[in-house]
């Protein structure tokens, strides 16, 4: 849902929405990527900066496409000004256009990594 309410947001030049919600769905799916490989600080925080900081380490350690990892650090810059308009924001629409691409890359990768799931019982 956030992707394509992110996609909708671009699609409407709507730029501030379109980094908040892309955030929102980029945050997401780290967090996703690295509950693989949970640990009891990830589990019980609700701040921002553990998400980014445990999966910038993910990069570093060459656990995850870099191109993630710089999204989620990108978008998370963006998002002050444009939620919050502390300062000023710009964003082009290539870059957008490119941020989502590799968004949908991330989001196929995770969905790609998911652990399978099979039916128990019936027979």
């Amino acid at each position: 849902e956030f992707l394509d309410g992110a996609t909708f947001a671009l699609d409407q030049h709507h730029m501030r929405h379109f980094v908040d919600t892309l955030f929102s769905a980029t945050e997401l799916m780290a967090k996703g990527m690295l509950l693989m490989n949970a640990d009891k600080d990830l589990l019980k925080s609700k701040k921002h900066e553990i998400i980014r900081n445990k999966f910038n380490l993910t990069a570093k350690w060459r656990h995850t496409d870099p191109r993630y990892v710089k999204l989620l650090n990108r978008l998370q810059d963006l998002r002050g000004s444009a939620r919050y308009l502390d300062k000023d924001f710009t964003l082009s629409t290539e870059e957008a256009s490119d941020m989502l691409g590799t968004a949908e890359d991330m989001f196929e990768a995770l969905s790609n990594s998911a652990p399978k799931r099979y039916e128990v019982g019936g027979d």
